[in-house]
């Protein structure tokens, strides 16, 4: 029986150190899936002009049929409250994630 193996991104560092590194796709080698839970990419992407983010960006955008953006409860939870807390959607962190297309990734 075939083993469905997937690579779990689950730390923002190596994804910032890779894409200034210019080594992105040193995650696709494996020739698995690649998962990045939500409140990761966010991390990761959510100020466009930090180190890594646009490179982060345009790979999970070039690369969408390999990569796998994991919904988190956690993120899920984050996402509210900067709707409905106004505190939350007044601050920098709170901008709608670049990484999003209009429709869903997981659904």
């Amino acid at each position: 029986m075939p083993r469905d193996l997937k690579l779990f991104v689950v730390d923002t560092g190596p994804l910032i150190t890779l894409a200034a590194a210019q080594s992105l796709d040193y995650l696709l080698y494996v020739n698995v899936d690649v998962v990045i839970p939500d409140a990761v990419l966010h991390e990761a992407t959510y100020d466009a002009a930090r180190l890594g983010a646009q490179d982060i960006i345009e790979w999970v955008k070039a690369h969408r049929g390999q990569i796998e953006i994991a919904a988190t409860r956690t993120y899920a939870i984050f996402d509210a409250a900067r709707a409905t807390i106004p505190i939350c959607a007044s601050r920098i962190w709170a901008n709608e994630p670049r990484w999003k297309s209009s429709r869903s990734p997981t659904g």
